[in-house]
C-alpha cells in the first residue's frame, strides 16, 4: 500500500531530479507557450478584482502573478 509519505517522497525525488531540472531549463518555452492564455485570463478576470487565485500547477506561476 502506498502511503502519503511514499507519495511525498516520490514527488520530491521527481521534481528535484532530472524532470525538475528539465522543467526549469524549459521555463522560457513554457512561459511563452502559455502567455496567450495568460493574457486572455487576465482580460476576463481583471474587472472582478480577485483577491485570491487558485494555481493548479500549470506552468511556472507567471499567470498567477499576472492575475
Amino acid at each position: 500500500m502506498t502511503t502519503t509519505e511514499d507519495l511525498r517522497k516520490q514527488q520530491f525525488d521527481y521534481w528535484n531530479g532530472e524532470m525538475g531540472k528539465a522543467w526549469a531549463e524549459a521555463q522560457d518555452f513554457f512561459d511563452g507557450m502559455l502567455h496567450p492564455f495568460e493574457e486572455l485570463l487576465v482580460e476576463e478576470v481583471q474587472h472582478l478584482s480577485p483577491r485570491s487565485v487558485l494555481d493548479v500547477g500549470c506552468g511556472n506561476g507567471t499567470t498567477t502573478l499576472a492575475i
